[in-house]
């Protein structure tokens, strides 16, 4: 597991367990409101495609509002929900270190009350946390579908309190064993579609990148921005740099897809499938 390096003294921290440096980004107060209000609620489930932007609206969110957080980068291993806990301990421990008794560790005596051990887990993790506290899940599609991790989340959430709460993203709608929780009205789902940029937001990232360019050459690199990419943010976003790297304005980019859009893709949407997939999609392709 690749580690941040130390700062003062402190034992440095775990990129599993870090939240994400943020670059020039753009502040999403439209989504902004919508997480203020979602955050009324134990859950925020934020679906969306690779590049849409999930973790950089959540990690500027968190920012613009001062927010405390406990940060968990999910990934296979957290099928096993004792990787889970060790690593969320961990995360607990760099939030809140004047807390010297440990929070309880999963040992093999609690393999068959795995849902009572959780409880009494997050009623202690919860204890420690500050107010207004937002858990963060990132990548949650990396769970298999089959990991206990899908319950015990559910259990965890019957046991936050009102100061604490919990934003999970992924690339996949929320699993079966939620369905009680959203009927319940205890699960807010933020969409695919709302994620999407605007035109306006579109305008908005074209200025950031390019603080030089006149109302008119602006509205042309959005226009064409917006017609090849919609509102995909990675896409968006990498033809800006590729334009700015070769000197060109982002409307002349646009007319072509840059190769770092391509290679974006590869690695997070076609190294992802599986290989009957991937031969079905390059085959279709031609």
């Amino acid at each position: 597991m690749p580690e941040r390096k130390s700062v003062r003294g402190r034992s440095p921290q775990l990129a599993k367990l870090t939240p994400p440096t943020l670059p020039l980004v753009l502040n999403r107060k439209r989504l902004f409101r919508v997480l203020d209000k979602s955050r009324k609620r134990p859950l925020t489930w934020i679906t969306a495609p690779p590049g849409a932007g999930k973790t950089t609206l959540v990690a500027s969110y968190l920012k613009a509002r001062r927010l405390p957080v406990l940060w968990y980068r999910l990934d296979e291993s957290d099928a096993d929900p004792s990787t889970f806990f060790h690593y969320l301990t961990l995360a607990a421990k760099s939030l809140a270190p004047r807390f010297r008794k440990p929070l309880p560790a999963l040992t093999p005596e609690y393999a068959l009350g795995l849902p009572t051990f959780t409880r009494r887990y997050f009623q202690d993790l919860c204890t420690r946390l500050p107010r207004r506290c937002v858990l963060v899940l990132d990548n949650y599609q990396e769970v298999p579908e089959t990991a206990a991790l899908h319950h015990l989340l559910y259990c965890a959430l019957e046991e936050l309190p009102n100061h604490v709460s919990v934003i999970v993203m992924s690339r996949q709608q929320p699993p079966s064993a939620m369905a009680k929780l959203k009927a319940d009205r205890g699960l807010a789902l933020i969409s695919p579609q709302q994620i999407e940029l605007s035109k306006a937001e579109a305008r908005a990232i074209v200025l950031l990148h390019n603080r030089q360019k006149t109302g008119r050459s602006v509205k042309a690199s959005v226009d064409e921005l917006y017609r090849r990419m919609g509102g995909w943010a990675a896409g968006i976003v990498l033809t800006l740099e590729h334009a700015r790297s070769r000197g060109v304005t982002a409307s002349a980019q646009a007319g072509e897809t840059p190769e770092t859009v391509f290679q974006y893709l590869a690695g997070e949407v076609l190294e992802r499938l599986a290989p009957e997939v991937q031969q079905l999609l390059l085959k279709t392709s031609i």
